[in-house]
């Protein structure tokens, strides 16, 4: 019974450092994205001593210890990457990504959407929220990659209609959570 309760718990704190890691990724891509001015470098060294603190514990259970281990290495590797691209911002290689690009609200089941400029930062989270609303892993793996994806489809929608201007919707298309452009002649 201890073991069971024991395991329990550590699982739970598991998945508690494992919401702060996503959290803290959303911040940086914010940060980056420049929705934020300040980086969250507190809550990065919060979550840096959390894992410290855990990885000198002893845990006996191999799929935890294994958890653990995973979440440490993404973390490093994501830290490693915030670093690179603080240190080129400083040095002024890095292009902050402020232009905005015109899109919608999020649609979800139907509903229609307004006609509200959007980011790509606040486009890539409502598209995280619908995927993890439908449960389905995220093909987009950040503001990045949203931005290439969203200049790849105006310029394939430019090549195909025209010089036109469209925006973009996050909508749920039988349970799986899609990029609708929505042409405005």
């Amino acid at each position: 019974m201890y073991m069971k309760d024991e395991r329990q718990r550590i699982s739970r704190q598991l998945d508690e450092v494992e919401k702060m890691l996503k959290e803290l990724r959303v911040q940086y891509e914010q940060y980056f994205a420049g929705v934020e001015k300040i980086a969250p470098i507190k809550a990065r060294d919060d979550l840096e001593r959390q894992l410290r603190l855990w990885g000198r514990r002893k845990i006996v259970q191999t799929d935890l210890r294994y958890r653990l281990q995973t979440l440490s290495s993404r973390f490093h590797s994501y830290k490693g990457m915030w670093e690179r691209v603080q240190r080129r911002m400083d040095e002024g290689r890095y292009p902050r990504h402020t232009q905005k690009i015109s899109s919608a609200t999020p649609q979800r089941g139907g509903k229609s959407a307004s006609d509200t400029a959007m980011d790509p930062a606040q486009l890539y989270q409502d598209y995280l929220r619908l995927c993890m609303e439908c449960r389905v892993p995220a093909s987009i793996d950040g503001i990045n990659t949203m931005e290439t994806f969203l200049r790849t489809k105006e310029e394939v929608i430019r090549q195909r209609y025209g010089d036109v201007r469209c925006s973009f919707d996050v909508i749920n298309e039988n349970g799986k959570p899609k990029i609708k452009a929505k042409l405005k002649r």
